[in-house]
């Protein structure tokens, strides 16, 4: 406000100049002519006066040309006569004639050319001077703001023959001021919405403090309104004597950069002694000797109340603390100070005079000492702190339990401590494993159920299609087929029906002993039958498709392994090796001693192979590694990821060489002895 005043003065000086200049002018005239009706008499005083005009003139245009203000002047119908040069490089203008016979709505919107019209018809109207901050809106570029003057423009004999004016450019000013009074009223809008009383200080010449604002809760507070608080200059006077040393040290005295908190008793408007809890902050101007002081004050007055009434009552509290279901301890300078009787329970094995006097870290889980040094130290510093966290003690017998904690400052015995609250929490915690362990289990069950359904469906298919592939057989070519081959068809069709009641036997059985219902029995067998078994439900399906299986492994290999599980495993190879494997081909099943007590048995087919990437994702879930055989034969790969598991179970591991157009090798190891 004092810069837009100084700049209105500033105007109106230079109009009054103006003015002045007119009417020298003027005056200038009237010589002028006497002297030319003299010009018979005295030539050369003509010459004279006509030269002053002149260079009055000169003047004025120099001045106003000049000018960063524009200045302009308009007739009776508000249309301009003459503008500077500021003026008309504002509007873009190359000259200011061009401006000569235009109005304000050629140069602004309707709305402001508007208002401007009705300014200066007033003026013309009243013969009264007007003076504003006016907002000027263009069509073409953001708004401006401007200080203006506008007059009265009269001629020689005192006529009204227009409006004269001058606009001084304010937009900065007026900005600055718009974003300070919104963060004027932001902060305003916050500080009466909180119960603490927020207040800035000022130090004078002498290094006294006193108030420049004060919000928030003054009155609540203190029972002064806030200007009857920034009259007393400083807070301190409402300080009772015993506690000014408290208040002199962490608010007066502190240091600039620095910031401190405490807590001590002021006298209200009323009389009535309160407990506050003081914070300041000391913020030193910039090349300056005086600081800011920032400083918040809370009234802990029922706090401080509630505090007392525990500790000078404690005979009165001692039975509710002696028989607390939670171990309760103050601690003060990192020591035991005080417990009640649960804590002894907590921490049994120890005596009440062991645990008095003693580093309350001692007693902690070392895992768990820093935390909880760390978190008491910040309470005691007064520091932002969680109130509420879980930790492990340890017995004197070495037992480890959990406890939940809740704490809060005290004062004991004139000093600052903490009063802790201990909830034995190891059942809790006990608990929560044993629930986080039946989630694991769980979810191990939801998995194995998940996956032997999809075993099933894919197990079953497979030898399903050599069954029907009989039955089609029968159906198609029953008239022209011998006894002999209806004899060998039928034959067939129970071998298939009876591999598949074993293979849904088998996959029952190893769902059962995922379940833990029947015991994984893996016994010294021979290998070469539960191989010669476990091929022929293959063995249709590669007839079809012209393919030879042979079987290179000796008599008397033997192995320990569960027989029906082995059984399962080589029956998803062999099955896996004739649906990747086009017409012709042949897969070879082998086995030998690796001499490690182990026995490495290989699949091995002149199939369509895999790429890297199909390797790599085989024996994942999330990995869809399915594909259709050379056939058209469907496929869902929870096969491999099925073998994979039981050869596991067996301690051995599965490996697959493949590459594409080149065929694929699945070898995996079993022991071959106890």
């Amino acid at each position: 406000m004092a810069k837009g005043n100084k700049s209105k003065a500033e105007m109106l000086k230079l109009i009054h100049e103006l003015q002045v200049r007119q009417a020298e002018l003027e005056t200038l005239n009237k010589e002028l002519n006497l002297e030319k009706e003299k010009a018979l008499i005295n030539i050369t005083g003509l010459e004279k006066a006509e030269e002053a005009l002149a260079q009055e003139q000169y003047l004025m245009l120099t001045l106003l040309d000049n000018l960063p203000d524009h200045i302009y002047f308009k007739d009776r119908e508000s249309r301009f006569i003459k503008i500077n040069k500021a003026m008309a490089q504002f509007h873009g203008l190359n000259d200011p004639e061009q401006a000569i016979g235009k109005t304000d709505a050629d140069f602004f919107t309707n709305e402001h050319a508007q208002q401007a019209l009705r300014d200066e018809l007033t003026i013309i109207r009243t013969d009264r001077l007007l003076s504003i901050e006016e907002k000027e809106t263009h069509h073409d570029r953001p708004d401006t703001w401007v200080s203006t003057i506008k007059l009265p423009m009269r001629d020689k004999n005192g006529n009204i023959i227009g409006t004269f004016g001058i606009s001084r450019n304010i937009t900065e000013r007026k900005q600055a001021d718009m974003i300070l009074q919104k963060s004027e009223e932001r902060f305003k809008n916050i500080s009466t919405s909180i119960s603490d009383l927020l207040y800035s200080c000022v130090t004078d010449a002498n290094g006294v403090y006193y108030f420049d604002w004060i919000y928030g809760a003054c009155e609540e507070i203190t029972g002064f309104t806030n200007e009857e608080l920034i009259a007393m200059n400083c807070w301190g006077k409402l300080v009772i004597d015993e506690d000014f040393p408290v208040f002199k040290k962490h608010i007066l005295d502190v240091k600039p950069g620095l910031s401190d908190i405490c807590q001590l008793r002021i006298k209200n408007k009323k009389g009535h002694i309160i407990w506050i809890q003081a914070s300041s902050k000391c913020v030193k101007q910039k090349g300056s000797e005086s600081c800011f002081l920032f400083g918040g004050i809370i009234d802990i007055t029922e706090k401080k109340h509630i505090e007392k009434a525990l500790f000078e009552s404690e005979e009165k509290y001692r039975l509710l603390i002696d028989n607390a279901n939670e171990s309760i301890v103050v601690a003060q300078d990192g020591l035991l100070k005080f417990i009640n009787p649960m804590t002894l329970v907590l921490m049994e094995g120890y005596s009440e005079q062991e645990l008095i006097g003693r580093p309350f870290p001692e007693f902690i889980h070392p895992d768990d000492q820093n935390m909880v040094v760390e978190s008491y130290r910040r309470w005691i510093a007064n520091d932002e702190v969680q109130k509420q966290y879980t930790f492990r003690v340890v017995t004197r017998e070495g037992v480890i339990k959990w406890v939940e904690i809740n704490a809060t400052m005290i004062e004991w015995h004139g000093k600052p401590a903490t009063l802790n609250f201990l909830t034995d929490i190891t059942g809790r915690k006990q608990a929560e494993e044993e629930i986080k362990l039946k989630n694991i289990e769980l979810q191990k069950r939801n998995a194995e159920k998940d996956k032997f359904f999809s075993i099933i469906a894919h197990d079953l298919r497979n030898p399903f299609m050599g069954f029907l592939g009989l039955t089609q057989l029968l159906d198609e070519e029953l008239p022209g087929l011998t006894p002999s081959e209806t004899q060998n068809i039928a034959t067939n069709l129970r071998n298939s029906a009876t591999n598949q009641y074993r293979l849904l036997e088998n996959l029952l059985q190893w769902s059962r002993m995922e379940q833990g219902l029947v015991p994984f029995n893996p016994a010294v067998v021979k290998l070469r039958p539960i191989v010669d078994e476990s091929i022929t439900t293959a063995l249709e399906s590669a007839k079809i498709k012209g393919i030879e299986i042979t079987v290179n492994i000796p008599d008397h290999m033997q192995i320990f392994a569960d027989s029906n599980i082995l059984q399962t495993i080589i029956r998803n190879l062999i099955s896996n090796a004739v649906k990747f494997t086009p017409k012709g081909g042949n897969v070879n099943l082998s086995a030998i001693s690796t001499g490690e007590k182990n026995v490495e048995i290989s699949v091995e087919d002149s199939g369509i192979g895999m790429s890297r990437a199909m390797v790599d994702g085989l024996f994942r879930l999330d990995v869809k590694s399915s594909r259709s055989g050379t056939e058209g034969e469907s496929s869902t790969g929870l096969g491999l990821i099925i073998c994979k598991d039981l050869v596991e179970k067996h301690g051995g591991e599965l490996l697959v060489e493949s590459e594409e157009g080149k065929g694929s090798n699945f070898r995996f190891t079993l022991p071959s002895l106890i």
